[in-house]
């Protein structure tokens, strides 16, 4: 399998628009401390390699069905039950306040104070049962203390699945005010190609 950080990189540069206003979620957010999966795009190589085809629509929309569904989505015979991303609209801004794309699910930190500079943080995403299941993922929390900033990485999740679910982090922090956010760079990737990058959560709490 390509790099996914490489794939991550060009897929960004897609153009984008909201989904249709049937595809909601199907599964609320957990908490306040979450925030929502956008779809901005999809890796090709993925999709062809699970059975999914990239097509565009008669509505000038993209999107990846299985193969054998192809002529019939090109054709609009087909519902969409994925992602829709329009194209020729301009390239896709990094700023998370400039996101506009429809949900593939929801992306969630937490992070609670345990005494003696210890805090345990938790980090994970959901995505809609209705899509298809993950692929990959390059997920990252960015933790930020008074004594400076850190990364945790190296997460994975089971392939197929919708939930991305790592284990919680015990951490040593320094005392004082600490905040852990999900930067907009990770990103879950589908089985069907559809690439789903965080809407970046974060959390705030005082390191005791």
């Amino acid at each position: 399998m390509r790099s996914i950080i490489a794939t991550s990189a060009a897929v960004l540069l897609l153009a984008m628009a909201p989904l249709s206003a049937d595809a909601t979620p199907s599964s609320p957010a957990p908490s306040d401390l979450s925030n929502g999966l956008r779809a901005v795009g999809f890796d090709r190589a993925v999709a062809e390699a699970n059975g999914y085809e990239i097509i565009t629509r008669p509505d000038g929309y993209q999107d990846s069905v299985p193969k054998a569904q192809a002529d019939a989505a090109r054709a609009g015979l087909v519902k969409p039950s994925g992602a829709l991303v329009a194209t020729g609209s301009g390239e896709v801004s990094t700023n998370a306040s400039n996101y506009k794309y429809g949900d593939c699910g929801w992306s969630m930190v937490s992070m609670s104070a345990l005494g003696n500079s210890r805090v345990t943080m938790d980090t994970g995403a959901y995505v809609r049962s209705d899509w298809s299941g993950i692929w990959d993922v390059n997920w990252r929390v960015i933790i930020t203390d008074n004594g400076g900033s850190s990364t945790q990485g190296g997460y994975s999740a089971a392939r197929g699945s919708h939930y991305f679910d790592p284990s919680p982090r015990t951490l040593t922090l320094t005392r004082g005010p600490a905040a852990a956010g999900v930067p907009v760079y990770s990103y879950v990737l589908l089985l069907d190609g559809t690439l789903c990058v965080s809407f970046a959560p974060s959390v705030s709490i005082t390191v005791t």
